[in-house]
């Protein structure tokens, strides 16, 4: 499939893919990592977290059930996890793995804010995330000037 495409779209999939990495990389490191009030049962997470109230009532039992009881691990899970994302998708490391990795991130944000119902609703800010994240799932955009393609061209 990659020699299928051409050079101008592998350098605009590049583009998105490193564009990607830079988002996920400001919300991980930026928003979280330098945030010393994010982790901890009183800090910012605690509060985003117990502000899920439009939820769908399954994802507010695990919330409330198994995401509070344990912030310190899911706070420190959320920045770290969007922190390699980031750098996945930026280098193009492993770059459908860090994908799959921001599709899961954002469809739990997605159902935190209530799953479309309120909001921005289908066309928010979650569900775009989601859908810029995904393409690098479905096109192995780390083989476009990302450090994949040398991993493939080394492993073959």
């Amino acid at each position: 499939m990659v020699a299928t495409i051409d050079r101008a779209t592998r350098i605009g999939l590049a583009a998105l893919r490193i564009y990607a990495g830079l988002f996920w990389l400001d919300k991980g490191v930026r928003q979280k990592l330098f945030d010393p009030t994010w982790v901890g049962p009183n800090g910012d997470c605690a509060r985003v977290i117990s502000g899920m109230t439009h939820a769908p009532v399954f994802f507010q039992a695990f919330l409330h059930n198994v995401v509070l009881p344990n912030i310190t691990f899911f706070s420190l899970a959320v920045e770290w996890g969007e922190t390699l994302v980031g750098v996945s998708l930026f280098l193009g490391l492993l770059s459908r793995f860090g994908a799959l990795g921001g599709m899961f991130l954002s469809l739990n944000y997605f159902l935190g804010d209530g799953a479309g119902s309120v909001n921005d609703g289908l066309f928010g800010f979650d569900t775009v995330t989601f859908m810029m994240t995904s393409v690098h799932a479905i096109v192995p955009t780390g083989r476009f000037f990302g450090i994949d393609a040398l991993l493939h061209r080394t492993l073959r």
